[in-house]
């Protein structure tokens, strides 16, 4: 469970978090709602390999704040 990592000073991620076939959907989910509350840097790009969030819900909407309001490039396997 990565959800609780304090990711507020990440200025690189894009080379730590890819797996392979990825997070589970809830883990996922958790893991988005959890770091789209911190104080992020800006600018990040993060690999989450083919890890799906699930769509429609809280975690798509703090998936896309991520990206919106803090610049974050975040490549995964899309939407469950």
């Amino acid at each position: 469970d990565l959800s609780g990592w304090d990711v507020t000073s990440v200025l690189y991620a894009d080379w730590f978090l890819k797996s392979t076939p990825g997070l589970t959907t809830p883990a996922y989910d958790a893991l988005l709602l959890a770091w789209s509350g911190q104080a992020l840097q800006s600018g990040v790009s993060v690999d989450f390999g083919a890890s799906n969030y699930t769509s429609g819900g809280a975690a798509e909407t703090a998936r896309t704040a991520m990206i919106n309001d803090d610049a974050w490039t975040i490549t995964d396997g899309g939407a469950a």
